[in-house]
C-alpha cells in the first residue's frame, strides 16, 4: 500500500514538473524541525519516539539524537505503522455509536441522512468531545428539528476496543524505546493524539518519558522536508543523519 502510494505520489509531482529527490516520512521531517526550533545551540543526548495518529494509520518513529551545539546527528532506532489504529475507524465506530442511540430513542430504524453527513459529523464531533464533556447531534424527523446529546464516555465505550488492542502494541514499542535509554522524549502528532483516552493511554504507558503535546503539525512537516531537502542538495548524497545549525 505504501509503495503504491509513493508511486503514485512521484507521478504527480513529474506530471507537475517537479524533481522528486526522496520520500521522507511526516512523523522524521517534524521531529527535524522540532530539533532545529527547540534544541538549537544546545549540547543534548536523548532518545525521541514521535507518535503520529493520522486519519488513515499510525506512524511511530524513534531516534537517538546527539548534539554538540552546531550540528545535530539522527540515528534511527525502529519505525511502526498500523493501518487499523487511525482517527477514521473511530468515525465509523462513533457514527454506528450515534445511529444505534437514535435509533433506541425512536424504536424504529429513522433516516437521518447518508452514510458521509454522519461520518462527517461524526468526525466533528470526536473533535468537540476532546474538549467538552457532551456534544449534540442535530436532525430531521417528521419534518421536526430532533437531536440526541452524546457525552464523552458514549464515544470512549465505542472505541474502547482500538484503544485495548493498541496498547499491547505501544507496552511493547515502550519497552523497546527504554531499551536505548532512559533520556527519553515523546512528541504526539495529529488531532486524534488529543482525544483524551488517547493521550491518557500514551501517557500512562510512556510514564518515564517527556510528553510532548502542543506542536503546530502541519508548518513544521513543510519546514523539516525543506531542512531535509537543503541538506540532501548541499551533499548530493540521500543517506543524510548530519544536520548543521
Amino acid at each position: 500500500m505504501k509503495i503504491k502510494y509513493e508511486t503514485a505520489l512521484k507521478c504527480a509531482a513529474q506530471l507537475a514538473s517537479l524533481k522528486v529527490i526522496e520520500f521522507i516520512d511526516a512523523p522524521t521531517a517534524v521531529l527535524i524541525d522540532y530539533i532545529f526550533t527547540y534544541k538549537k545551540l544546545t549540547t543534548v543526548n536523548f532518545n525521541i519516539c514521535v507518535i503520529d495518529i493520522g486519519g488513515g494509520t499510525t506512524d511511530i518513529v524513534a531516534y537517538n539524537v546527539e548534539s554538540n551545539g552546531r550540528e545535530f546527528r539522527l540515528k534511527p532506532l525502529f519505525k511502526y505503522e498500523n493501518s487499523k489504529f487511525n482517527g477514521r475507524n473511530f468515525d465509523i465506530a462513533f457514527a454506528e455509536k450515534i445511529n444505534s442511540i437514535i435509533v433506541k430513542k425512536h424504536e424504529r430504524p429513522v433516516n437521518i441522512g447518508n452514510n458521509f453527513s454522519l461520518l462527517s459529523r461524526a468526525e466533528k464531533m470526536k473533535i468537540e468531545l476532546s474538549n467538552e464533556t457532551s456534544a449534540k447531534y442535530l436532525y430531521i424527523q417528521d419534518r421536526e428539528e430532533q437531536s440526541v446529546s452524546i457525552n464523552r464516555k458514549d464515544f470512549e465505550n465505542c472505541v474502547q476496543p482500538f484503544i485495548e488492542s493498541f496498547k499491547k502494541e505501544l507496552t511493547n514499542i515502550n519497552q523497546k524505546f527504554e531499551e536505548n535509554g532512559q533520556n527519553n522524549e515523546v512528541l504526539l502528532l495529529g488531532s486524534t493524539c488529543k482525544i483524551p483516552i488517547v493521550s491518557k493511554t500514551i501517557k500512562d504507558i510512556f510514564s518515564n518519558s517527556n510528553i510532548i503535546e502542543a506542536f503546530h503539525y502541519g508548518i513544521s512537516f513543510a519546514k523539516g522536508a525543506a531542512i531535509h531537502t537543503a541538506k540532501i542538495q548541499q551533499s548530493n548524497d540521500n543517506q543524510i543523519s548530519v544536520y548543521k545549525y
